[in-house]
């Protein structure tokens, strides 16, 4: 599950890319497949792995390769976006 504002759904809705922070703190997409939402989270199937941080604002601004702050302490999934 992740939370659905870390979902960029494409346009039937069905489908979606989350943005995740590899090992240098850069952001890679990853596309998935919804499967089912529940509040405010969704199951999706995709290549995402356990414990990665994935960004939960400014979706439509991030791009490939773009560098973000990762929490030190691990009490949350989300990144900020360091270009503001």
């Amino acid at each position: 599950m992740i939370p659905l504002k870390a979902l960029l759904k494409n346009k039937e809705g069905k489908n979606g890319t989350v943005f995740v922070a590899n090992d240098e703190n850069r952001l890679f997409g990853v596309e998935v497949e919804i499967v089912k939402e529940e509040g405010d989270f969704a199951e999706v199937l995709g290549n995402l792995e356990l414990g990665r941080y994935v960004a939960v604002s400014d979706l439509n601004e991030l791009k490939e390769g773009q560098k973000v702050k990762v929490p030190k302490e691990q009490t949350s999934g989300s990144i900020e976006n360091q270009s503001h």
